[in-house]
């Protein structure tokens, strides 16, 4: 895919966003956190693609591989349908 091919120009860093425990939902903090990097996306970096990378706490490896995976592209699909991110500029990594 082109992602990979694109060269990664900086690092953003955002505050931990939560899920419901053991889940891919986001919970209540959590679509506060998106909200606010939403807002960074659309009115700082606009022109920026953006690698959602998604993660989970200790257990069996592959669940927290497919779980991470999940959390991302949930972060994403938040990003586009609540947001009106176009969806070529947002890519989920577990």
């Amino acid at each position: 895919s082109d992602w990979g091919r694109l060269d990664e120009v900086a690092t953003m860093r955002v505050e931990p966003i939560s899920f419901d425990l053991g889940e891919s939902l986001l919970d209540v903090d959590g679509k506060a956190q998106v909200d606010k990097f939403a807002q960074l996306l659309k009115n700082n970096y606009p022109q920026y693609r953006v690698a959602v990378r998604g993660h989970t706490g200790a257990g069996d490896e592959e669940a927290n591989l497919k779980l991470s995976k999940q959390r991302a592209e949930t972060v994403r699909q938040y990003l586009i349908a609540v947001h009106g991110i176009d969806p070529d500029r947002v890519h989920a990594d577990g």
